[in-house]
């Protein structure tokens, strides 16, 4: 099966397979322009939950500019947190969580009340993670994507495809190509096969 037709088999967007073609794996990994496409893949091929994790970590931390002082603190420890659960260290994700919520009780909808929510959303996926939420561990990591995404192009005046590129390059710092290549082995052994 060729990665397209895996791809169409799995319920990808059909842009999303219209732009992947005859490309193979290693291409589309390689070359993929939207982090929301990269996140949806890495979840949907049931990657490490720590990979995934460091991964919104990491994407979720480019809002930090949009935090105040007032917040920031928040905002860095429930990453922290999230970054110590992939290294089996957490220890206040619970609290961390309820903090948040807490500076988010009265919702501005402004970039700030974004970036926390991203935050929250880090910790969220953690928690579906843990509690086997599919839908939380899917919807979670791709709202993060898509919002930082929003965020860096409002903050930066870029177009957004400008800013997925980036957060697709922020994903591919934290998640190799191996590493989706194990991933793939292993759904592979499942009978779910792809070149």
């Amino acid at each position: 099966m060729s990665f397209k037709r895996y791809l169409e088999s799995v319920g990808s967007c059909s842009s999303a397979v219209e732009w992947v073609g005859k490309k193979g794996l290693n291409t589309s990994w390689k070359t993929c322009p939207r982090g929301d496409w990269l996140m949806w893949f890495i979840v949907r091929s049931k990657l490490n939950p720590k990979l995934i994790v460091r991964a919104a970590v990491a994407v979720a931390g480019q809002n930090t500019w949009a935090v105040s002082d007032k917040n920031e603190s928040l905002f860095e420890d429930a990453l922290w947190q999230a970054q110590c659960w992939t290294l089996g260290k957490a220890q206040s994700l619970r609290a961390a969580s309820k903090q948040l919520a807490r500076a988010m009780r009265y919702p501005t909808y402004d970039d700030e009340f974004y970036a926390l929510l991203c935050a929250q959303y880090v910790l969220d996926v953690i928690e579906g993670f843990e509690n086997v939420d599919a839908y939380v561990g899917m919807f979670c990591p791709l709202r993060i994507v898509s919002i930082t995404s929003d965020l860096m192009a409002s903050c930066t005046g870029e177009g957004r495809k400008t800013s997925q590129k980036r957060c697709a390059e922020i994903i591919r710092s934290k998640v190799s190509l191996e590493d989706v290549g194990a991933a793939v082995k292993a759904l592979s052994k499942k009978g779910v096969l792809f070149t």
